[in-house]
């Protein structure tokens, strides 16, 4: 018995692989697959089973054959959803091996030492270069004055400097003669981004990440201020696992806790293999056993090989960038496969299409989906009939790299090159050429790119969360979508819907609990909707905490749309039924210690801001607030241990050295109430003389 077959009996795999092998058994299913039209809003059940194919059976073999030719050939799978108790890793379906949570990942090396070349070529791709610690990181910055390097915003100069292979970001206050007043250094851990659109950086320690306010715009070759850190700055932005899941491999996010990595925080840093093949463990077993076969390896998920919806959705994991994506109850960040339904273990919320200005949607999936191409070809058309996964033709390629996909559908005949031939395909039917003659063609683009005209580059190609490239591949797009004003929503309708809601039932209480987190996570970023947007969460979440009373996630989101209502007692009593399950959850207790002030509950403020400043050292805020009441209770001594480790945290926040300066001076200690103020003249802020004037009446 080889290695590989031993592994598979002990972990109950076989079984599962021989049946799905075996002509007796040779179906297996999936989900239904619904085509899906936002244009048209319209739903449609397409599938029927999917076959898995035993090779050594020549009859069934020239059966399938009769059936594809038939048009019968990727037609979706349909059969009833996994229910959401059970890890679909284990519950769901498929020939493939190394879907299941026990197989382990192998990491990039050990794919690499088969596949050189494919390797070689990804490490080059974006995705190959989508995060790396600093010394590791290919430096494509420019560091001269051209580029930025230095640059002042908010009465800062912010600058980056290179020293060997570390990464220094530097802010730096001057006085009207250039004369140095105060600089603060952070040394930069990671960089984050391929830098084809630009790169980002991430700073802390102890396993504690955040944004630095420094980023590198690569289509402009600048460096500026970090996406929104012009209302943020000088305070911090922690890095939540959602922001890096797709930037990174696989991350180690402490479950509770903001912004805060078990070590060594990376399981291998850019998107590495396995995200998109899933783990390799059986599939180097087999192959280390020279077992190649005849047979289909079921030890791999190969994307090509899979149902078109589960080819998808490996994509979308990171490309379907909607309003906000909620990890479904019981799952982990990182615990999806590759061959299994996305949407059983993240739920994608999006705009509803009416809502978006020109009927234009804000990512390249939406804007697939909404195509004629994709449409016609009843989904047959997905990511990677263009796009090679493994490598990025370079620039000078590019223009007929991707005219050539086109060509592949849209093939060119007729008389003289006119392109008004019609070439037939399979079973879509004709599909048309480019109607336009090659010499007008030529003459408005030189190259005769297709995507020039069909997918005109969007106008805001530098920020993450707008698509470079308009997908939606329309006919004329300088004609195609009307300007018009958004429609208002009826009372009662949520703004965003579950892009993968087709797949589940209309009753399925999980994507209501789903929308009911997200509804109140849009309202925490969105202070002027939070009200409406919680009370459309309010019954959803009731309703969930009611079925699974130990759902923490939904528990805390109810809590906070309680809180957002003005049911302020019921929320804070919602936020300690989610500490008693959880003690340490950093959110709840911000939540509940700031509630805990508004009812004027001191000692339990007190209590909560010491927790969260204990379960995150690097938070300000908790320092800070904890502080204040320390303060408001005259213990002197233990304020201003916690207002200096405020300061010292974000030195250029004023208020947090005004607190201090106070219980400096109340505790009798006036040469180091001098010496804070002298490090607020320094930082020279507006309201100085106003600080002045309070400093010497206090002081006197």
């Amino acid at each position: 018995m080889s290695r590989e077959w031993r592994v598979l009996c002990e972990r109950g795999i076989v079984g599962r692989l021989w049946a799905m092998n075996s002509l007796a058994t040779s179906r297996y299913t999936s989900l239904p697959r619904r085509q899906y039209s936002v244009l048209s809003k319209q739903y449609s059940v397409l599938g029927t089973r999917y076959s898995v194919v035993d090779t050594r059976c020549p009859v069934l073999c020239l059966l399938v054959a009769i059936l594809l030719s038939a048009g019968c050939s990727r037609t979706p799978p349909a059969s009833p959803p996994v229910p959401a108790d059970e890890d679909p890793r284990i519950s769901f379906a498929t020939p493939y091996g190394n879907v299941r949570p026990e197989v382990k990942y192998v990491g990039d090396k050990v794919c690499a030492r088969c596949h050189t070349k494919i390797a070689e070529s990804y490490r080059r791709h974006p995705m190959g270069q989508a995060l790396a610690p600093v010394a590791d990181a290919i430096a494509q910055e420019r560091l001269d004055k051209a580029a930025g390097n230095p640059f002042d915003r908010l009465g800062v100069e912010f600058s980056v400097e290179r020293q060997g292979d570390r990464l220094l970001h530097k802010a730096t206050r001057r006085d009207a003669q250039g004369r140095t007043l105060s600089e603060l250094n952070a040394e930069v851990q990671f960089v984050l981004g391929s830098g084809t659109n630009g790169k980002s950086y991430l700073i802390g320690g102890d396993g504690y990440l955040f944004q630095s306010p420094i980023s590198w715009f690569a289509q402009k070759k600048i460096w500026d201020l970090s996406p929104g850190f012009g209302n943020l700055y000088p305070r911090q932005r922690p890095v939540t696992a959602d922001c890096l899941f797709c930037h990174c491999n696989r991350a180690l996010p402490d479950e509770h806790a903001l912004n805060h990595y078990r070590q060594p925080i990376f399981e291998g840093y850019a998107i590495g293999c396995e995200r998109c093949h899933g783990p390799g463990e059986l599939h180097v077993l087999r192959r280390s056993n020279s077992e190649e076969g005849v047979e289909a390896d079921y030890t791999i998920v190969n994307p090509r090989r899979l149902e078109t919806h589960l080819r998808d959705q490996v994509c979308e994991q990171c490309h379907l960038q909607g309003e906000d994506a909620v990890v479904r109850r019981g799952r982990g960040a990182f615990d999806y496969r590759p061959g299994l339904p996305l949407y059983l273990f993240l739920s994608v919320f999006v705009r509803k299409p009416e809502l978006n200005e020109k009927h234009k949607a804000v990512n390249q999936v939406e804007q697939m989906y909404e195509s004629r191409c994709y449409q016609a070809s009843k989904g047959e058309l997905g990511c990677i009939s263009c796009h090679d996964p493994h490598r990025l033709p370079a620039a000078a390629e590019a223009v007929a790299y991707y005219r050539e996909r086109c060509l592949t559908c849209h093939q060119e005949s007729g008389v003289g090159g006119q392109g008004l031939g019609i070439r037939e395909h399979g079973t879509r039917g004709g599909v048309k050429g480019c109607s336009m003659a090659r010499e007008q063609r030529e003459s408005r683009q030189r190259d005769d790119s297709c995507i020039a005209c069909h997918m005109p580059r969007s106008g805001s190609s530098d920020i993450v969360h707008t698509a470079v490239t308009d997908h939606r591949i329309l006919r004329k797009p300088e004609t195609d979508g009307v300007s018009r004003q958004p429609p208002r929503l009826a009372p009662g309708e949520a703004p965003i819907v579950n892009f993968h809601q087709r797949y589940l039932a209309a009753d399925d209480k999980d994507s209501a609990r789903d929308l009911g987190i997200a509804l109140v996570r849009m309202g925490r970023a969105h202070p002027d909707d939070r009200g409406e947007l919680c009370r459309l969460a309010l019954p959803l979440l009731e309703t969930a905490v009611a079925t699974w009373p130990e759902d923490v996630a939904a528990h805390e989101s109810l809590a906070y749309a309680l809180w957002s209502q003005g049911r302020t007692k019921e929320a804070f009593e919602a936020y300690q039924a989610v500490l008693k399950k959880v003690p340490q959850r950093e959110q709840s207790l911000l939540d509940a210690a700031t509630i805990s002030e508004q009812l004027a509950e001191e000692d339990q403020a007190i209590d909560f801001w010491r927790r969260a400043a204990t379960v995150n050292p690097w938070s300000a805020m908790a320092h800070y607030r904890l502080a204040q009441l320390l303060a408001q209770r005259q213990q002197w001594d233990e304020a201003i241990a916690e207002g200096s480790k405020a300061v010292r945290i974000l030195p250029s926040v004023i208020e947090q050295r005004v607190l201090l300066i106070d219980c400096y001076l109340r505790a009798g200690r006036k040469e180091k109430a001098r010496a804070e103020f002298t490090a607020i003249e320094i930082l020279n802020p507006a309201e100085l003389d106003v600080l002045r004037r309070w400093f010497t009446e206090r002081n006197q």
